[in-house]
C-alpha cells in the first residue's frame, strides 16, 4: 500500500493489568481518554457519529489534544507511558540496525499498556504486554514482536512489514523544556534489556537522547536535560 497524506492524532492510553506501579505511578489500570472523538461501548472504542474534530489548526492536519489536570493528578506519568510504548516499539523496529553514532534502543521490561491513535481515518493501536509488543491499523493482520527472541531484519517480507508500520504510525519529536522533566537520572530504577540481553549502565532516555542516527529512531526528545540543565 502506497503512503497516503493524511490525519494523524492520539485517541486513548489503556494500563493493562500487570503493568510495573514505578511505570504507571499513579495511572490505575484503566481506559484514558484523550477527547470526545471517540466513546467506550462494552470495553470497545467507537468513533462517535457527528462530531465535528478540527483538524487544520494553522495548517492541513494539524490538531491539538491537551491533557488537562490539576499537580499530580498523572499527566505526565500518562505521557510517559506513550513515551515508553513507542520507545519499545522502535526497539523491535531498529534490531541490529543502528549506526555505530547511536546508542542501541533498549527495551523497557514490565510495561503492559496500549495507546489507540487514528491514522488515516482507521483507528489503530500499539500495544506493550511484558515483552510482546503489537502494531495494528484498522482490520489488518496484528503484527506481534517478541522483543526477547529478535532474530534481526534481513529478508523482503520483514522489511515490508516496517514499512507498513511507518506508513501508518507517527514518528515523535517530543520538545519538553521543563527543567526537572525527562531527565535520564530519574529513570535509573527501571529495568532495560539491550540487544544482546544484558543490563546497560546507561537507561532508556539515555538510549534516545543519543541516538544521532539520521532520524530513523520513533521517537526523538529535544533537549537534553541532565540534572535539570538544558546545554
Amino acid at each position: 500500500m502506497a503512503f497516503q497524506k493524511g490525519n494523524f492524532s492520539l485517541v486513548a492510553l489503556r494500563v493493562l493489568p500487570g503493568c510495573s506501579d514505578h511505570l504507571k505511578k499513579i495511572l490505575q489500570e484503566e481506559w484514558y481518554l484523550m477527547n470526545g472523538w471517540y466513546t467506550l461501548v462494552q470495553g470497545k472504542l467507537v468513533k462517535r457519529e457527528g462530531v465535528v474534530f478540527e483538524r487544520d489548526l494553522f495548517g492541513d492536519n494539524i490538531s491539538i489534544t491537551a491533557i488537562v489536570g490539576k499537580n499530580g493528578s498523572g499527566k505526565s506519568s500518562l505521557m510517559e507511558l506513550i513515551f515508553r510504548l513507542v520507545n519499545n516499539l522502535d526497539y523491535c523496529m531498529m534490531h541490529g540496525q543502528t549506526t555505530e553514532a547511536s546508542w542501541p534502543p533498549l527495551f523497557i521490561i514490565g510495561l503492559c499498556a496500549e495507546v489507540y491513535f487514528e491514522s488515516q481515518g482507521q483507528l489503530g493501536c500499539l500495544g506493550c504486554n511484558f515483552n510482546t509488543v503489537s502494531f495494528q491499523w484498522g482490520d489488518d493482520w496484528k503484527i506481534v514482536f517478541d522483543a526477547e527472541h529478535l532474530q534481526g531484519w534481513h529478508d523482503n517480507e520483514t522489511r515490508r512489514t516496517l514499512a507498513y508500520i511507518t506508513r501508518h504510525f507517527c514518528y515523535s519529536l517530543v520538545v519538553n523544556y521543563a527543567m526537572m522533566s525527562l531527565s535520564p537520572s530519574d529513570y535509573w530504577q527501571e529495568k532495560v534489556f539491550s540487544i544482546d540481553k544484558t543490563s546497560p549502565n546507561w537507561n532508556w532516555l539515555d538510549s534516545i537522547y543519543n541516538k544521532n542516527d539520521g532520524y530513523t529512531a520513533a521517537i526523538g526528545i529535544e533537549p537534553y536535560k541532565g540534572e535539570g540543565v538544558v546545554n
